[in-house]
């Protein structure tokens, strides 16, 4: 029997490390939604998040392999459990179905969003309040 597949049969099909109670949000957090806006990416949350939850996982993980631990001694693979335990750590990321910030984000009633017109509006420069044109072509241009 392959080894891999051996080591699968004794973890969860559905793995959640991480679990945000629906009044956790980031309605106290625009600045975290801002920075990633003007980033152009969500990393800056990512790591919030994971730092906000990292107690939470710690536990739940060690709690996913205490009870594959016990899966495999029951069928006498204690042996087997601790020689792959980093094989079976991975797998249980694999299987882990939860997102913290996709959850922050849908319980937050306060939501930045960024979107591109797709038009270029000539703005004021800096030092220097001429426009190239006027704030009613500008604003048709938006329309």
């Amino acid at each position: 029997m392959n080894q891999t597949l051996q080591l699968t049969d004794y973890i969860p099909q559905y793995v959640s490390l991480y679990y945000v109670d629906y009044r956790d949000d980031l309605d106290e957090h625009e600045d975290i939604q801002e920075e990633c806006i003007r980033s152009n990416n969500m990393e800056k949350l990512y790591e919030k998040a994971y730092e906000w939850y990292e107690e939470q996982e710690s536990s739940n993980m060690h709690d996913y392999l205490e009870e594959t631990r016990k899966n495999m001694e029951t069928d006498n693979l204690a042996g087997e459990f601790e020689e792959h335990e980093d094989e079976i750590r991975e797998l249980i990321y694999d299987r882990n179905d939860s997102d913290p910030v996709k959850d922050l984000i849908r319980n937050s009633s306060v939501t930045n969003f960024f979107y591109s017109l797709g038009v270029e509006i000539s703005g004021y420069l800096t030092g220097c309040s001429l426009r190239g044109e006027s704030v009613a072509m500008a604003c048709h241009k938006v329309r």
